[in-house]
């Protein structure tokens, strides 16, 4: 007769559900630390993405014959000024439609509701309650000017500054970064490096794809709505553009919003 065998597996499972109760439990003791350093450790961990992100581009230019310090001046430079931009561009349009926006979803709601005989009251106060809240806020930025509401935050503006800054370091040593996690991988285990390293080449391809996507995304959309005569063209061209990162959802929601939008405007719409 065969004796049983502990079964480590089993035992290993079981010590990590144990662990895991026991900090479900005490969460309330230990989460306000967790809490902390994740505040201190975000703008670092944001800033290490926004590098990793950038430094193909970084490659590009410094290949083109630029040192890379001017290379990662150029391409923070060309970033930040782009995002600014269109900020400060955009931002007094879109206030215009979300108020046109706001009355035509009333008259979608109120359509539904007569038209099927269905309450919708919880669904419509829900709705206004968030974009009148998303509208106080764009009217604070129209009104103010962005730059005096970054000066009222200052915390915002700190971490911003931070971000930017180690953003900056990053891409500067970004090659000593990944030859020195390179070598570290290969004391480990080959496989391991072989495996991440890989993984680096499909998420890099995967950021510059949907980026690329986004961009596209965003120019087709809210031009095709443009020339169809939509009111909320530019609302609708970046909600196709941020729900890209939905697979095949994505598309279709910005689609039922803008359809159900147009029919309270004009039947041709």
């Amino acid at each position: 007769m065969e004796k049983s065998k502990l079964n480590y597996k089993l035992v290993n499972i079981l010590l990590w559900m144990i662990l895991v109760y026991i900090g479900i439990l005490t969460f309330s003791y230990w989460g306000g630390i967790i809490r902390k350093v994740w505040g201190v450790l975000l703008p670092f961990l944001l800033a290490f993405m926004i590098s990793y992100v950038l430094y193909p581009f970084v490659r590009k230019l410094e290949r083109l014959g630029f040192k890379k310090g001017i290379s990662c001046f150029l391409v923070l430079f060309v970033v930040v000024g782009l995002l600014g931009g269109v900020l400060w561009g955009t931002i007094p349009v879109i206030y215009e439609q979300l108020v046109l926006f706001m009355n035509i979803i009333g008259d979608v709601v109120s359509q539904v509701s007569g038209r099927f005989d269905v309450d919708l009251g919880n669904f419509e106060m829900t709705i206004f309650s968030f974009l009148n809240h998303l509208l106080q806020e764009v009217g604070i930025l129209v009104s103010s000017g962005t730059l005096e509401v970054l000066n009222k935050s200052i915390q915002f503006l700190t971490d911003s500054m931070i971000v930017l800054v180690v953003s900056i370091y990053f891409l500067i040593d970004m090659d000593k970064i990944r030859k020195s996690f390179k070598n570290f991988l290969k004391s480990i285990s080959f496989k391991w490096f072989y495996y991440v390293q890989e993984l680096d080449l499909e998420i890099g391809n995967y950021f510059y794809g949907l980026l690329l996507l986004m961009i596209i995304q965003f120019f087709e959309y809210a031009l095709i709505f443009l020339l169809v005569g939509h009111p909320n063209w530019l609302l609708l061209g970046i909600l196709a553009s941020v729900t890209t990162v939905i697979p095949y959802f994505g598309g279709i929601i910005t689609n039922i919003i803008a359809m159900a939008t147009a029919s309270v405007v004009s039947v041709p719409l």
